[in-house]
């Protein structure tokens, strides 16, 4: 396999730094004395493997929902059994999301004085994102006019012709919203990139524009009122609303944001490396809660509250652990750290592939309970792999070096 930047590395955090009692600074030169404040500024380390393994599991949750539990037969003992204790899977992305916003605050909070600091954040995050993203819409645009499959699996995987004026502009989770569904299967998970994309154009004016204190008064804020948005915006729009509209899922974003400013404050970062047992116990208390309820056991818009909260933990765990402890040594998977890093393809490609597969091979939609859907979906996992692995080196990371080019300063 070609070696992949990590999750750190290709969003654009700073190389060279070496941890020190008295936080990080550049390779062979002295520490630098924080300032004699509570609030004393620091920079987060800038290489945690981790991130990379919780980034795979974001994108194993993502595909076992899609592969799995969605396509099993409704009322079959499996199906019954992924319905208790896997009902929270489709949740992947909100740990995407909480990964997202402690990346891009953190590079943002890192580089807040910089002389290019609006321009080299959007030619990076537009070479990392546009390219394999058009490339997506393209291939829609033109397999949806030519290949045709019978109608059941040509309307699950094309649906309706959506107006892709709206995905172009990263403003079809608007459409979405208002239409009350997620358009066609093939780029249906495309809501979750236009959520970032609106983020990217808030969180830079706002740390540019706001002290870390109040941007982590902000930050709180969001969290708080998020499930108020849902209510208003299932209310008043749609029930998909709440879940595809920045407003509905911005507490995921926000405790990214919250840990990427704590752990740039001398006294948070040390606060969250001395309190173990409170931060592993607070860690398993909720997601043992998790564990024990089904997916209708509370109001929608606090499911996606607790299911914030326990990522946002989970990084929190992460990020206080030190390089120790056997999640972190989980994370370090290499399998784990691998599908993290070629998830941004994955992600696009897992439900085109997955509605071809079974289209081409077997006439229908997807779908698992018998021996040629199980390998047919099978052989879907594994070209959408091998496609991501393609993309990646053809692609993705030609376009990252680009884009690493356009320095901060």
């Amino acid at each position: 396999m070609p070696r992949l930047p990590g999750a750190n590395e290709a969003a654009g955090l700073p190389t060279g730094l070496q941890m020190n009692p008295k936080g990080p600074v550049q390779s062979g030169e002295a520490p630098v004395t924080t300032r004699a404040m509570d609030d004393a500024e620091v920079r987060a380390p800038s290489r945690i493997p981790e991130l990379d393994g919780l980034r795979g599991l974001a994108i194993a949750l993502v595909l076992i929902w899609h592969y799995g539990v969605i396509l099993l037969p409704v009322g079959s003992a499996g199906r019954r059994l992924a319905d208790r204790w896997l009902w929270f899977f489709w949740s992947g992305v909100d740990l995407f999301f909480v990964l997202s916003g402690f990346l891009i605050a953190g590079i943002l909070l890192d580089q807040k004085h910089s002389r290019r600091y609006f321009s080299t954040f959007f030619t990076r995050r537009a070479c990392r994102i546009l390219p394999v993203y058009y490339l997506t819409l393209a291939l829609f645009f033109i397999g949806s006019r030519t290949v045709r499959l019978p109608t059941p699996a040509e309307a699950w995987l094309w649906g309706d012709r959506p107006a892709l004026w709206s995905y172009f502009a990263f403003l079809q989770n608007w459409t979405m919203a208002f239409e009350g569904r997620f358009g066609p299967n093939a780029i249906a998970a495309t809501w979750s990139l236009a959520v970032e994309e609106q983020f990217y154009l808030l969180l830079p004016l706002m740390v540019r524009l706001f002290s870390r204190r109040h941007l982590l008064g902000v930050a709180m804020a969001s969290i708080v009122v998020a499930p108020s948005a849902r209510v208003f915006l299932d209310q008043h729009i749609d029930r998909v609303a709440d879940f595809v509209l920045l407003p509905g899922r911005i507490d995921s974003l926000a405790w990214g944001v919250l840990l990427a400013v704590c752990v740039r404050n001398a006294s948070a970062r040390s606060a969250l490396e001395r309190h173990r047992v409170a931060r592993r116990t607070l860690l398993g208390l909720v997601w043992a809660f998790v564990l024990s309820i089904d997916g209708d056991f509370l109001p929608g818009q606090y499911v996606h509250s607790l299911l914030a909260l326990g990522y946002g933990l989970l990084l929190a765990e992460v990020l206080g652990a030190g390089g120790a402890g056997r999640l972190v040594g989980l994370l370090r998977w290499p399998m784990l750290r691998w599908l993290g890093l070629g998830s941004f393809s994955l992600y696009l490609f897992h439900q085109p592939l997955l509605g071809l597969a079974h289209g081409l091979i077997l006439g229908r939609d997807p779908g698992l309970g018998s021996a040629a859907k199980n390998g047919t979906t099978l052989l879907a996992l594994v070209l959408t792999c091998l496609l991501a692995a393609l993309i990646y080196r053809l692609i993705e990371a030609p376009f990252m070096r680009m884009g690493h080019r356009r320095a901060y300063h």
